[in-house]
């Protein structure tokens, strides 16, 4: 079995749900034999990209970070990556992001360029309302298509969810031990985008992560479930030719869930 490597993006590290989501995914993988470390990335100086001009594109490492241009070869030294973030008002937080603008690989090896093809799960965990965890997801999923990584399907956790997503997560963790063994380069950007618009959360709007939300928030308000449904079905129905409508049903289904946004 390969190697994989979690990293946390949560400042709150152990205390957070961020680390239980990416513990069990390395635990799914330890299950099937993979050797797995874990790095919280707030144990890391980590600082914002100044966008320096410096050639580390190229040179495949932050010239001026050394900290960065560590954590970037201790990442590439494993055989598949599993990296998790916290949702900050609708992005992924400004930690994750750290980590994400300065890491590289050698030789330029993005966009296809040149083989990566390492397997990846991204886990990105909304709490407060849930709101943003799409638009995160797709953040994340940017990354690891622009740096050629085969990711599988992201982890995506909220309040609502939360037992079912570690869950998930275990699972997605034994998939990615597997993945590990064999790196899988892409042909060229054609293949790369292709596959990533493919995933399942790459492609999905504002409208889509409402009605998200109202599936996974439905059990709190056992009450209305009827009319929650409804709600949902109509809403689906609506939703390529009337969006408004799409909208304020998707809306009214969460809301009559969790209660007020």
């Amino acid at each position: 079995m390969g190697s994989v490597i979690g990293l946390v993006g949560s400042p709150r590290k152990q205390q957070g749900y961020t680390h239980r989501l990416v513990r069990a995914v390395l635990d799914g993988a330890e299950a099937l034999g993979a050797r797995t470390r874990l790095e919280h990335l707030a144990d890391w100086d980590l600082e914002a990209c100044t966008a320096c001009g410096r050639p580390c594109f190229s040179a495949g490492t932050c010239q001026i970070s050394a900290t960065a241009a560590e954590l970037t070869d201790v990442v590439n030294e494993h055989d598949a990556l599993v990296i998790g973030a916290p949702v900050y008002v609708w992005q992924v937080n400004a930690l994750t992001h750290a980590f994400m603008d300065r890491y590289r690989l050698p030789d330029n090896a993005s966009l296809g360029r040149k083989p990566n093809g390492r397997a990846a799960v991204p886990v990105i965990v909304a709490g407060g309302t849930g709101t943003g965890v799409f638009g995160a997801t797709r953040s994340m999923l940017d990354f690891l298509c622009l740096w050629s990584y085969r990711s599988l399907e992201p982890v995506l956790a909220t309040r609502y969810n939360l037992e079912a997503a570690i869950e998930t997560a275990r699972g997605r963790g034994a998939e990615l031990a597997r993945a590990a063994e064999v790196s899988r380069p892409f042909s060229g950007v054609a293949e790369l985008i292709s596959y990533y618009d493919a995933l399942r959360y790459g492609n999905l709007g504002r409208v889509d992560e409402m009605l998200w939300l109202a599936r996974q928030a439905r059990h709190l308000g056992y009450s209305h479930g009827g009319q929650i449904e409804a709600l949902i079905e109509e809403a689906e129905a609506a939703i390529a030719a009337d969006p408004p409508t799409a909208a304020a049903k998707a809306v009214q289904a969460f809301e009559l869930a969790r209660g007020p946004l």
